[in-house]
């Protein structure tokens, strides 16, 4: 063969490559971060050694989703808030739709639960600390209840003290009553 056309040859695999990796990091079916997702780099060294490709096995679709579902995530949620003086949420359907969308991530994995209690800033410290607290420890028991399994527990509270926005009216100080959510996957399902 001529050398000219195996070296735009062997080019062409390359550019093809990178082009289907860039694709599959977008679509998030690949993690760029973990290096047993790049098999494919081996098989252009392979090329250019002049080593044959060896024949890879068959993935099914099942496996490709149980590969899709093992990328590790973060989700971070601010705007959970709950009623004046209390530990009940002011809105429900968004948490428990929040709640259905995670589980879908954290499907069969175990989780990182960071959890930050506030309030607005009526009352004492003291009171507000406890509510804050107790206004944490309420949204971690209610993510175990949906099935979450969580591994990892870090609740605290803020009290009054780290305000999202002004306690000048109303309206902030319902933007104020809340808690700061981070969940991380730790391990992939197995």
């Amino acid at each position: 063969m001529n050398p000219f056309v195996s070296l735009g040859l062997k080019a062409f695999v390359v550019w093809s490559v990178i082009c289907n990796i860039w694709y599959l990091s977008l679509k998030g079916q690949i993690d760029v971060t973990d290096p047993t997702s790049f098999k494919a780099w081996e098989l252009v060294a392979n090329l250019f050694k002049g080593e044959e490709p060896e024949a890879s096995e068959v993935v099914s679709a099942d496996d490709k989703k149980k590969k899709r579902r093992a990328l590790p995530f973060l989700i971070t949620e601010n705007k959970i808030t709950f009623q004046k003086n209390s530990d009940q949420y002011t809105d429900s359907v968004f948490v428990n739709s929040l709640f259905k969308e995670w589980k879908l991530k954290a499907e069969n994995r175990k989780i990182e639960l960071t959890v930050v209690g506030h309030t607005c800033d009526l009352g004492t410290n003291k009171h507000n600390d406890a509510l804050g607290m107790k206004r944490a420890e309420k949204f971690k028991a209610d993510l175990e209840k949906m099935g979450f399994n969580v591994e990892v527990v870090k609740i605290s509270s803020q009290g009054e003290n780290s305000p999202l926005v002004d306690n000048d009216s109303e309206e902030n100080r319902s933007k104020n009553r809340r808690v700061e959510v981070k969940i991380k996957s730790i391990m992939a399902p197995s």
